[in-house]
C-alpha cells in the first residue's frame, strides 16, 4: 500500500552510521483528531501526513483506507538541500497560537487552526512547517 513512499537513494558521502534495523520503517507515529491527519515519521528523515478515510459505499470488502496527504520535507526543501542526509530523531507537532495575548490556538479570520509540525535530525537541524486543512475543501495545506 505505502511502496516506496519514503524510500530514498543515500548519497555518497551521507553521513548515517550503521544500525540494525532498517531506518525507512516508520517509528514516530502521533496523530491530530482534529485534522484528521496521522503523522508518520521514518528515521530516514521523512515523514508522511496521511488521512484516514472511509467509504460511502458499504458494498466493498474493505471500509477504510489512508490517503498519502504529503511526504515532508517538500521536494523543493528536498531540492535546495534543506534536509540534512542523517536521521531523523523525532517529530512534534502542536497547535499555533493566532493571538499574541490570547490562549486560544483557533485563527477565526482563516476559520481553520493551524498546526505546527518540528522533524528533529540526528545533527541537531529541525526543518519547520505549517499545517492546517482548508474548512471549505477539506484540503490539508502544508507552508
Amino acid at each position: 500500500m505505502f511502496a516506496d513512499i519514503i524510500q530514498q537513494k543515500k548519497p555518497p558521502r551521507a553521513a548515517i552510521p550503521r544500525i540494525a534495523f532498517p531506518p525507512e520503517r516508520f517509528s514516530n507515529v502521533l496523530h491530530v483528531p482534529e485534522l484528521s491527519l496521522v503523522v508518520a515519521g521514518s528515521m530516514c528523515g521523512r515523514v508522511a501526513l496521511i488521512t484516514p478515510t472511509r467509504l460511502s459505499d458499504p458494498h466493498h470488502s474493505f471500509q477504510r483506507g489512508f490517503r498519502v496527504e504529503a511526504i515532508l520535507p517538500k521536494r523543493t526543501d528536498e531540492d535546495r538541500r534543506l534536509r540534512p542526509m542523517c536521521l531523523l530523531f523525532g517529530v512534534a507537532i502542536g497547535p499555533i497560537p493566532s493571538d499574541k495575548g490570547s490562549k486560544t490556538f483557533y485563527d477565526h479570520s482563516l476559520g481553520e487552526r493551524r498546526y505546527r509540525i518540528m522533524l528533529h535530525y540526528y545533527d541537531h537541524r529541525i526543518l519547520s512547517y505549517e499545517v492546517y486543512r482548508n474548512m471549505m475543501t477539506s484540503e490539508l495545506l502544508v507552508i
